[in-house]
């Protein structure tokens, strides 16, 4: 048996390839996915950016909020250490004047020697405690500079 081609079973099979081609053709046509595209010159720092800075920043404003706080701190020990000193000075030498002998007086005065040297110690171990603290600061500070040019 000879096949016979019937132009009209063909019509639709043409029509529904014709209304096709164009979607075929359009998805075949697209733009190269492989370039890169142009690349915004925008102004404006991206997220991580601002995230960076907000971090320094923050950082900035915590070092600053310490050092502020050990400053007075220290200042505080030492006026503290100076008052506590002008009133055993004040004590001693109301002692001092209502002592019943020279030798009373002069007990009076070697003990508040002592204990004036004491204060002397003390005044200089916040010294070297607000000298140390500083010094953390800065090589901290100077670890964060080199930390962030890297």
């Amino acid at each position: 048996m000879k096949p016979t081609l019937r132009p009209f079973r063909m019509l639709p099979l043409l029509a529904v390839l014709a209304a096709l081609a164009p979607l075929a053709q359009a998805q075949s046509v697209s733009p190269n996915r492989y370039s890169h595209p142009p690349e915004a010159h925008n102004d404006r720092p991206g997220t991580w950016e601002r995230s960076r800075q907000a971090r320094e920043e923050a950082q900035r404003q915590q070092a600053e909020a310490r050092r502020r706080s050990a400053t007075e701190r220290h200042r505080l020990a030492l006026e503290d250490n100076r008052r506590r000193m002008e009133a055993d000075r004040a004590r001693s030498e109301r002692r001092m004047q209502h002592a019943a002998s020279p030798e009373q007086r002069e007990r009076y005065r070697q003990e508040f020697e002592a204990r004036r040297m004491a204060y002397e110690r003390e005044r200089e171990q916040i010294e070297r405690e607000r000298e140390a603290e500083e010094r953390r600061a800065q090589q901290h500070e100077e670890a964060l500079r080199r930390r962030q040019q890297h």
